[in-house]
């Protein structure tokens, strides 16, 4: 029986968790993340084995963020239901509600749940209200 998505994404927000990541920042996130893009079929679905970290996050970031907008964020604002999750102050919840939506959201080719708990990690630490206030530009040159 093979483990379901959301249950791997519960596993790894533990272990995200467990290895104190919760305290890391924005930069240390993202190396991590690019580490996880560089070894995930994200490499083979978009061609970017010989690219460098920054490229590769890019390139994520390129093929999904519009629909990360749409869905986080609602008149150049976070969506009301998403600061409700924020306000709340459980950052485990947060992660598992915000990589099961990116999982859904991602390119198939993509969708590893490893990559879904980084990357919401990294969003939350850059600042999900800045997702919907700023340009993908704004956002990597800020780690």
């Amino acid at each position: 029986m093979t483990e379901s998505s959301e249950a791997k994404i519960e596993r790894f927000v533990g272990e995200v968790l467990a290895q104190g990541l919760d305290k890391a920042d924005a930069s240390q996130i993202e190396k991590m993340l690019n580490s996880e893009l560089k070894s995930t079929r994200f490499n083979l679905a978009l061609g970017t084995t010989q690219l460098g970290t920054g490229t590769r996050l890019r390139k994520f970031l390129d093929e999904c963020g519009d629909q990360i907008r749409q869905n986080l964020c609602k008149d150049g604002k976070l969506d009301p239901d998403w600061e409700k999750i924020l306000r709340d102050d459980d950052l485990s919840q947060l992660l598992k509600s915000l990589a099961t939506t990116l999982l859904g959201l991602i390119n198939p080719a993509f969708a590893v749940p490893s990559v879904a708990v980084l990357a919401a990690l990294w969003m939350i630490r850059k600042g999900l209200n800045n997702w919907c206030s700023q340009t993908l530009d704004q956002l990597l040159n800020e780690s």
